[in-house]
């Protein structure tokens, strides 16, 4: 907050001085206009909008939204549900879900019969007319139509097994937002602890070349020994401007992922976790149906298998169809005006047979024979899914044990370089060791200090993979 009011501050102290500026090129014009017998109301005219100008970009930037200089803390599930509730990705997801939650529920519809009303007018040839006179004729109708195919039930069905696929394909969209916000929620985390240790190490830097300074003013350390401590402590200011330029972009990578404000500045909560996933997780049984893409394949089975079925009734099952009508009468007007007459209910019944579908080389045999051929790829790819989730298990749970011999050779690295460092360091002030020998040696040190967070950050994203994998992240 201190940064950007000093920002504020010199900002407004630039826009002062170019009124000033044009103040006093104003004055100068003045002065000219004089000599030329203008007259002087323009110019103060011209002075007063420069004014007012200057006063609307101050009023401008002192406006800006007082949210941009509050700092939010934002947890991992703060952060996770933010995500779900903006992501483009998740309300697409869901609305389909809705369109086929709508279609499934209203899927019975299809035994609703199609219910209608007609009228006509007619007219008489003159020549052939009673001899009454009656030329034209008015005729109203009640009709009500209802067919049904064979594979009736198994429509219904095929709008629950969609709806069914659009659940588990949301399910897979949370899901990799989810982990993905976990993931640079991580990365958050491993940053924020590198910019805090090169700071630390900026600061511990700065003091030692300024002893480094004296003790060369005072000859009591080499020109060597003094250029190389001033080396090495300015490039810390650049390490960490490099790092802080990359915090940055994935701070902004991660507003616009979980909705906010792209002058919204925040803070994550915690620190990047070094506990070791307690191996025996490992002898869980796992239920490769469980997994989406299986889900979801196995679910194209029932869709393709029910269509077969469909297709298999259709061609050699009749359709039936029925028909009601009922005509109140028709209303015959000429020369005079009769009532109603021709009054009447009809009903109609039928049943739809198709002999020709029924052979091998028809139509229809051709679908059930290509719907059959597809139904056998399908599981054939059921299969291999499934080989390559295991796959995935076994090789994920060996990355999982590797890099905890990498995180715990990491930590016994820094344990031992903080060791040697106060060794060295001793060393130096005794006088048995040179400045460069423990300048390296203090960079050794940092080295393994920065190493460990970034198998931190390794070790933390794989087990968050694994989870994934198995549906378990909680």
């Amino acid at each position: 907050m201190i940064s950007s009011i000093r920002i504020k501050f010199i900002t407004i102290k630039i826009f002062f001085n170019i009124r000033m500026y044009i103040i006093i090129l104003c004055y100068y014009i003045g002065t000219i206009m004089n000599i030329l017998i203008i007259n002087k109301n323009i110019l103060f005219y011209f002075i007063k909008t420069s004014y007012n100008i200057n006063h609307l970009i101050l009023i401008f930037l002192l406006s800006v939204p007082s949210y941009a200089e509050e700092v939010i803390k934002i947890s991992s599930m703060d952060a996770v549900n933010m995500a779900l509730k903006y992501s483009l990705e998740s309300k697409n997801a869901k609305y389909q879900e809705e369109i086929k939650k709508l279609y499934k529920d209203r899927s019975w519809n299809i035994f609703v019969p199609n219910v209608g009303f007609s009228s006509n007018i007619s007219r008489q040839n003159p020549f052939m007319s009673n001899v009454r006179g009656e030329h034209w004729h008015l005729g109203l109708g009640v009709s009500a139509e209802f067919s049904i195919s064979p594979s009736v039930v198994n429509k219904m069905r095929l709008a629950s097994f969609n709806y069914d696929e659009v659940v588990i394909d949301r399910e897979r969209v949370n899901r990799d937002i989810k982990l993905n916000v976990l993931k640079i929620y991580n990365e958050l985390l491993a940053f924020k602890s590198i910019v805090d240790v090169l700071k630390e190490q900026l600061d511990k830097g700065k003091l030692k070349f300024e002893q480094v300074s004296i003790a060369y003013d005072n000859g009591l350390i080499s020109e060597i020994d003094y250029l190389d401590s001033k080396l090495k402590y300015n490039k810390l200011q650049p390490n960490l401007d490099e790092q802080i330029i990359k915090f940055e972009e994935i701070k902004s990578k991660f507003r616009l992922l979980i909705g906010l404000d792209v002058l919204q500045d925040f803070e994550v909560v915690g620190e990047l976790s070094d506990d070791i996933l307690d191996f025996s997780f490992f002898n869980e049984i796992i239920d490769v149906y469980e997994d989406l893409e299986i889900r979801k394949l196995n679910n194209f089975v029932k869709i393709m298998q029910t269509t077969l079925d469909s297709l298999w009734l259709d061609a050699f099952l009749p359709s039936l169809s029925l028909s009601m009508s009922y005509n109140p009468g028709n209303i015959s007007f000429g020369s005079g005006f009769s009532g109603l007459g021709q009054q009447g209910f009809h009903f109609v019944f039928g049943l739809t047979y198709s002999l020709t579908e029924i052979l091998p080389f028809s139509k229809s045999f051709t679908e059930i024979w290509k719907q059959d051929y597809q139904l056998k790829m399908l599981r054939d790819q059921i299969d291999n899914k499934m080989r390559e989730f295991k796959s995935k298990v076994v090789q994920k749970r060996k990355n999982m044990r590797l890099y905890k011999s990498i995180l715990d050779n990491s930590k016994m690295t820094l344990e031992i370089s903080k060791k040697n460092y106060q060794i060295a360091f001793d060393a130096f002030n005794a006088g048995t060791i040179d400045l460069i020998k423990l300048n390296d040696i203090e960079l050794s040190y940092k080295q393994s200090d920065l190493q460990l967070i970034k198998d931190k950050l390794n070790y933390a994203n794989l087990v968050l993979e694994y989870k994934d994998l198995i549906n378990k992240l909680d």
